[in-house]
């Protein structure tokens, strides 16, 4: 039993698409293999802190506050963010400043003191650091408004004890608050919390509740005890519960207004700022490469192949002899095999093909090199003449083109000097 033939997907084209099909793989295995290092690169360095990072709760390195924001949050107190493009500050509730920049528009500043007299709350962390983007001093807006400045210290106790006992649900002995500024605060209306001695044994405040008309600030001279990294520790993150508890609110806002995560901000600061902005960055740099590498030309293009289309002419033959069949056109073949006829002939002897029919005969048989039948050739062409151009369609017209075809034939090969038998003839 002979086996099915199958046909084979080995062409160019089927090469081609496995082709591209092997690239696009080995593409996406490369930008998974980049992800997952990144990942992994992440997780062994830990996010990135940026400038504007530091005291954001949309930040999940060390310096933000993202953990604040969900704890409070699964506490149960009501939080929020108030960002650019937003009402400043807050209609309600005690609103959380960790590190702002010094960037406020003008009378800012004055508006939050004024919420403040009107019975608010402000909690003011400043950035542990000469290079924070609250540091500064009395230059910044808010301690400006406030009347606070800062002072800096290069010695500093890192751990504090309580310098007041109000701090009791729970109870908080010493806070961890490492930094290089001290406040300057008011005299009057003012309650230090935290303070640390200096060379001369002189107590320099760094945290301190003050008296603002109706309100109160509660200003911290690090944001330390605030960040992911500081209020891991146990003490720290009592320190800060109580800060909130004391406030009375149940909502807390924190402001985002003043890290720089405004309405429309620069894409090219926010994918530069997070790990996964610089996955997309190398993976579009990647994808670049690759497609620049795939349109590459090392040499002058290569003609597309193409396997052989020509057809015999024997198909050429059939296809016409089906079409006068068609057509009902049995005298048009008759006419075209009589030009056929002529002109095969006229070449062998040199002849002019348009000769009379019986002229032709003679001047064939005069310088032909073959001997021939010249009376059957005439009855053939006399034959062929006859059915020439004929309208009739029946079969009998039909087998008689044919029969006269074939003796034609048989007289053309005899004058060509070609064997004459019933195949040939057929």
């Amino acid at each position: 039993m002979d086996r099915p033939q199958v046909q084979s997907n080995t062409g160019p084209a089927a090469r081609a698409t496995r082709s591209t099909v092997g690239d696009l793989a080995v593409l996406g295995v490369m930008l998974i293999v980049l992800l997952a290092g990144l990942v992994w690169l992440v997780g062994l360095q830990g996010v990135s802190d940026t400038p504007e990072s530091v005291g954001s709760t949309l930040s999940a390195g060390e310096r933000g506050t993202e953990v604040l924001y969900k704890w409070l949050d699964k506490a149960g107190w009501q939080v929020d963010r108030v960002s650019a493009g937003q009402t400043f500050p807050p209609a309600a509730g005690t609103l959380v400043m960790i590190n702002p920049n010094p960037d406020f528009p003008e009378g800012q500043s004055g508006s939050v003191r004024r919420w403040i007299e009107e019975g608010h709350t402000l909690i003011l962390a400043m950035g542990a650091r000469d290079t924070d983007l609250s540091s500064g001093g009395g230059a910044h807006p808010m301690l400006s408004a406030l009347g606070i400045d800062l002072e800096f210290h290069s010695n500093l106790s890192d751990t504090i004890p309580l310098a007041q006992p109000l701090l009791d649900d729970p109870l908080v002995a010493s806070v961890k608050i490492p930094g290089v500024w001290s406040l300057a605060v008011p005299i009057t209306g003012t309650t230090v919390l935290l303070s640390s001695p200096d060379q001369n044994g002189n107590r320099l405040p760094l945290a301190a509740i003050l008296k603002v008309g109706e309100g109160r600030v509660f200003v911290v001279s690090s944001d330390y005890p605030f960040s992911n990294l500081g209020i891991r520790d146990e003490s720290n993150g009592a320190f800060v519960y109580n800060l909130v508890r004391l406030t009375g609110d149940r909502r807390v806002v924190f402001d985002e207004a003043h890290h720089g995560a405004a309405e429309g901000g620069n894409i090219l600061v926010l994918l530069t700022s997070n790990p996964w902005g610089w996955a997309i960055i190398y993976g579009l740099l990647l994808l670049g490469i690759y497609v620049f590498w795939s349109g590459r030309r090392l040499g002058p293009a290569l003609p597309v192949w193409s396997p052989d289309q020509r057809r015999p002419t024997a198909d050429y033959v059939r296809s016409v002899g089906a079409l006068f069949r068609r057509a009902r056109k049995p005298g048009w073949a008759a006419e075209h095999y009589l030009q056929y006829f002529k002109r095969t002939l006229s070449r062998h002897a040199e002849l002019d093909p348009y000769l009379t029919d019986a002229r032709f005969v003679q001047s064939l048989a005069e310088r032909g090199r073959f001997a021939f039948d010249q009376a059957a050739m005439s009855r053939a062409i006399e034959h062929l003449r006859k059915l020439e151009g004929g309208g009739s369609a029946s079969e009998s017209v039909e087998a008689e083109t044919l029969s006269a075809i074939r003796e034609a034939e048989v007289v053309r090969r005899q004058a060509l000097g070609l064997r004459s038998d019933n195949n040939s003839a057929g």
